[in-house]
């Protein structure tokens, strides 16, 4: 695709509780935005799931305010990829997640923690 201009931003943000008044880290949020993709979102984001999926340590879960998903964004082009998975899940899971899943055409994921 000549011309295409793929801007993709990961990062990782680490929840915790606390206990005793120590943090203690108890799981990844996963944060994926790729801008002007071309294709269908919806079908992009069905593959990213199911990719994510044959890692059994990515299990997603959603905590009251937070729920996972994975949509166009408001600006059209560009897919929002957010979830909440446990410690064990790292980052070179979800990078292989989304290149199964796009063969890095958006963009290679570089997880970044926050």
């Amino acid at each position: 695709m000549m011309g295409l201009s793929v801007l993709l931003i990961a990062s990782t943000k680490v929840g915790q509780i606390h206990i005793g008044g120590q943090p203690v880290p108890v799981n990844y949020r996963y944060i994926v935005n790729a801008y002007n993709v071309e294709d269908d979102i919806p079908k992009v984001c069905h593959k990213l799931w199911m990719e994510l999926r044959n890692f059994w340590m990515c299990q997603v879960w959603s905590f009251g305010l937070f729920k996972q998903f994975c949509r166009e964004g408001t600006e059209k082009g560009t897919l929002e990829w957010e979830f909440e998975t446990g410690l064990a899940c790292n980052t070179g899971m979800l990078e292989a997640a989304w290149w199964e899943a796009t063969k890095n055409k958006y963009g290679r994921i570089g997880c970044e923690k926050k």
